[in-house]
């Protein structure tokens, strides 16, 4: 099995990883709720009776066969089941066992939820006064949510299971229910048996007088129409019969006459008289002569061959030939005249049997216009018979079924009172809610998982917002231990104070995981210029407020001054301008001072005696919303770019004020906080693609605040650091765990 088909595998162990709390709350919970039930419900019994459906057990006393069709036998099975489970059979049980008014019965159809609920609903459900039917209906639904009918198999064979809180009634009422069952069966049968036999009886007599009637209309018209009707068919239709037969040789014997007559004539005309005589006329004194002709010939052959023609001998028989010859036609035409004689009379046979059948098929055209009404007449009358004979013979039948009561159910199986409770039963009820438990747990994990809009890796920033993901910054905690002391003696009055709030953490961590990911920001996004180039301006800024764009900007503008640059700070955060707070808390002069030519820079900068890192910070009086389109601050900026390498500006946030987009023309690019899980897909995909933010202008995307005991059940895979600088160089990234594998750097989207 390759690994793209287990690919799905490490996706649901980190899915798991990170939802297990609610899998095993919800499981717990439901476990626990599984065994509340198992303490508080009720203990009951089960009894069960087994039924067998025999269809053919009165079949040896019925003259009818009984259907051995399977589709029909399963479906008169299954008809029985769901008579078993009707309500009318469980009236017939209420009504027997007075079940109406037991009230050790009627505790049965008592739940736990419904004494729970029964006085809530009972306030909006109007009350009808209890009557003997309703305490009846009332006590057939308990008994029928009791009954439990199934059918073994394909058999025919049917368990009838009833569940009560007393073991004896639970053996009392399937017992009652099955003998109910059988009766109800047989009263059903002699029921219909009884109105089939008074309905068959009033039909019979009915029959019985119109076959007669139609038997005497037939044999009346029968006499009136002359009708001679045989045991071999009617008389006209025999003697019609022969008639046809006669003349059916009398043509053929007329045929053969004249076949003879005609071939003596053709011989007679031809002249050939001695080779055209064939088998056809054959006549004693014809062979002979033919026999005497052909020795004559014989022997004239022989002597012409032996003396000549002319000899005398030769001559004689020539002449012995010709009377010969002389003798055949005379004798062929006396036979010629006999054929003729015997075709005429042939002719006149045919003719006068055809006289005699054209007379009677006359006289048979009136009979069969009769016969059409006497059909009619008998078929009647045969229908009234066959009718009557069939009712007879069902009447017969009806009575027989009627005198042997016989079902074709029977019980297999009597209950007995069962000796343990049915349930509840620990082995169902906690596998079960075992089950549900995991099974509702995943689902509502995946939900969470599903409605999660934050982004919580890098793959999720390029694929979501179509920006690389320049690193992923832990939470940050105090550097304790590590604080340098403040400066004493000659400081600079504008020197940045050495407090907790200064975001200064990768300077004097550069080791940590969240050192190595601010390096890995600045390798990224700052590159370092020569010859006298501009210098490069960098802004942050995040989509909402408290996501940690002006700690990114510290951190950064720190590390850039650390590492030998001349950076500038610039604090344009005038909604909340946490960095001035910080690093120069008593400011007077600020950066609109500067633009606006009241005060020099060098007047209004702050510095760092550590890193050289000049801060230009955000006075209290200034509120100027036009700070990013006047062109003050683009002559100044044009100027600190002159002065400095790099540039890092604190920008407010994109809900807070909407002219921050405006600044763009005045940075190289942006750097977007994205607070880790918290910032919705949504609210950056607005930002992007409504123009309020051009995508173009963004360098990167940074995730603040990550949680990195949990970024490896997102990212699939943890890194050995606590934090990942996405982007770093190999010396940066190497600091303090070694070289991270390429695998878990693909998957972190890192570009090198």
């Amino acid at each position: 099995m390759n690994g793209l088909q287990l690919e799905w595998v490490p996706e649901l162990l980190r899915f798991m990883s990170r939802r297990w709390q609610v899998l095993v709350g919800v499981t717990c919970a439901i476990v626990l709720l599984s065994i509340i039930y198992m303490c508080v419900a009720s203990t009951k019994y089960t009894a069960e009776t087994t039924l067998l459906i025999d269809t053919e057990a009165a079949a040896s006393f019925q003259t009818q066969p009984v259907t051995a069709d399977a589709q029909y036998a399963n479906g008169v099975v299954e008809s029985q089941v769901e008579v078993l489970q009707s309500d009318g059979l469980a009236r017939s049980v209420v009504r027997r066992l007075k079940l109406q008014d037991n009230e050790a019965f009627l505790r049965n159809g008592r739940s736990l939820m419904g004494m729970i609920t029964g006085p809530i609903t009972g306030l909006f459900s109007s009350r009808t006064p209890a009557t003997s039917l309703s305490k009846e209906t009332a006590a057939a639904e308990v008994l029928s949510r009791m009954i439990k009918v199934k059918r073994i198999g394909l058999s025919f064979v049917i368990d009838v299971d009833i569940k009560s809180l007393d073991p004896n009634m639970s053996a009392q009422l399937a017992n009652t229910l099955a003998d109910e069952y059988v009766e109800a069966g047989l009263e059903a049968k002699n029921s219909n048996t009884r109105r089939a036999s008074a309905w068959l009886q009033a039909r019979i007599g009915g029959l019985h007088d119109q076959a007669i009637a139609a038997d005497k209309a037939a044999q009346a018209f029968k006499a009136k129409a002359n009708i001679v009707d045989t045991d071999k068919g009617l008389l006209n239709e025999r003697h019609l019969g022969e008639l046809n037969s006669q003349l059916v040789l009398a043509r053929a014997n007329t045929a053969d006459k004249k076949s003879k007559y005609e071939r003596a004539q053709a011989i007679l005309k031809s002249g050939d008289i001695t080779g055209n005589l064939t088998d056809a006329l054959q006549n004693e004194v014809i062979i002979h002569l033919r026999e005497a002709y052909v020795d004559a010939a014989n022997k004239a052959a022989e002597w012409r061959s032996r003396y000549g023609a002319g000899h005398t001998a030769v001559l004689l028989e020539e002449g012995r030939m010709r009377d010969i010859q002389t003798q055949l036609y005379n004798e062929l035409k006396r036979i010629a005249a006999g054929y003729q004689s015997d075709y005429q009379e042939a002719k006149a046979s045919e003719g006068d049997i055809e006289a005699q059948l054209q007379q009677l098929s006359g006289d048979a055209s009136v009979t069969n216009a009769d016969l059409v009404t006497l059909r009619a007449l008998q078929s009647s009358s045969d229908t009234y018979r066959t009718l009557y004979e069939n009712f007879l013979q069902r009447y017969t039948q009806a009575v027989q079924d009627q005198s042997f009561p016989i079902s074709e159910a029977r019980v297999v199986t009597m209950a007995m009172p069962p000796l343990r409770p049915s349930w509840p039963r620990a082995l169902i009820v906690l596998p079960a809610g075992l089950v549900l438990g995991i099974a509702l747990g995943f689902v509502i994990a995946v939900l969470q998982d599903a409605l999660d809009r934050g982004l919580r890796t890098a793959r999720q920033v390029r694929s979501v917002l179509g920006v690389n993901c320049l690193a992923l910054l832990p939470v940050m905690s105090s550097p304790r231990g590590t604080q340098a002391a403040p400066l004493t003696g000659a400081a600079s009055p504008r020197s940045i104070a050495y407090t907790p709030d200064v975001p200064r953490h990768a300077e004097m961590l550069p080791l940590s995981a969240f050192g190595e990911a601010i390096r890995g920001i600045r390798n990224r996004t700052i590159q370092e210029r020569n010859g006298g180039r501009p210098a490069a301006v960098l802004g942050c800024i995040s989509v909402r407020p408290g996501e940690g764009k002006s700690t990114v900007a510290g951190e950064l503008a720190f590390v850039l001054a650390q590492s030998g640059y001349r950076t500038l700070l610039l604090d344009w955060d005038f909604r909340n301008p946490s960095l001035s707070k910080a690093l120069a808390p008593n400011a007077s002069e600020s950066f609109a001072d500067v633009a606006r030519g009241r005060v020099p820079l060098s007047e209004a900068v702050w510095k760092d005696s550590r890193t050289g890192l000049s801060v230009l910070p955000f006075g209290k009086a200034d509120s100027d919303i036009d700070l990013f389109t006047s062109s003050a601050t683009h002559d100044l900026m044009r100027r600190l770019r002159e002065s400095y390498d790099h540039i890092i500006i604190d920008l407010p946030a994109l809900q807070a004020v909407s002219e921050t987009q405006m600044a763009g023309k005045l940075v190289d690019g942006f750097l977007l906080i994205v607070e880790w899980g918290r910032t919705s897909q949504d609210v950056l995909l607005e930002c992007l693609e409504s123009g309020q933010l051009d995508r173009r202008d963004v360098l990167g995307v940074v995730l603040n605040k990550v949680n990195m005991k949990r970024v490896h059940k997102y990212a699939g895979g943890r890194s050995r650091f606590e934090g990942v600088a996405i982007g770093s160089s190999a010396s940066y990234l190497g600091l303090r765990a070694g070289q991270v594998g390429q695998d878990q750097n693909a998957d972190l989207g890192v570009t090198f």
